[in-house]
């Protein structure tokens, strides 16, 4: 169930990672998986790595079994268990590796915006999809972007204004982009009358 949480396919190490187990232990579990046909090697010639201590990536023998499986955990704990292996994974990543898996990370993370609570964790899930809207637009694909960076807006509130002036401009001015290159232009327009609303330097203004 945490394997069809992660995806179709998964590495053994962010598994392990998951589920807090040593390699050899979800290693020795995902080799019966293996025997009754639920998962296999991506890479027929990686079945030797795992003994060796190398990270291996393993793939459901079907999209139906995923989802087989997914549906097994119950709707209430589906948001809590993919915020915790967002949360899992990103504290295992050094920040270069952090940024290169960004849409992954944020793709479990955001399933927890219901349930956070704190500023400081709100804040640093809006950072993240920050990121990831900015990383979304440098490959056109301004919808994801928009969505990204909607969340972000959504889990600051307009209180960012007062709390992170320099974060909540950066977030502005990149949402009104983004909504504007995916054709709102409508709401594109009372993001701008916003966002100039609230930026009191001249220069930022005129930028």
């Amino acid at each position: 169930k945490s394997a069809a949480c992660i995806g179709n396919t998964f590495k053994l190490n962010t598994l392990s990672t998951v589920r807090k187990q040593d390699i050899g232990v979800i290693a020795d579990l995902l080799d019966e998986a293996i025997n009754e046909g639920y998962v296999f090697y991506k890479n027929v010639n990686q079945i030797h790595w795992v003994r060796e201590g190398m990270d291996v990536e393993f793939q459901f023998s079907h999209d139906r079994v995923q989802q087989a499986l997914y549906s097994l955990i119950p709707d209430e704990e589906k948001q809590q268990t993919h915020y915790e292996i967002g949360k899992l994974l990103y504290a295992s990543l050094q920040p270069a590796q952090a940024e290169e898996q960004i849409f992954q990370l944020v793709f479990h993370l955001n399933f927890g915006i219901d349930i956070i609570t704190d500023a400081a964790s709100k804040l640093w899930l809006a950072q993240l999809n920050l990121k990831a809207g900015k990383e979304a637009k440098k490959i056109i694909a301004y919808e994801s972007a928009y969505v990204y960076l909607s969340i972000a807006s959504k889990l600051c509130g307009e209180q960012i204004w007062r709390t992170e002036p320099d974060f909540a401009l950066k977030l502005g001015s990149e949402l009104l982009d983004s909504t504007y290159l995916s054709n709102r232009f409508e709401e594109a327009e009372k993001y701008f009358i916003d966002l100039i609303e609230h930026i009191n330097d001249p220069v930022k203004k005129a930028e």
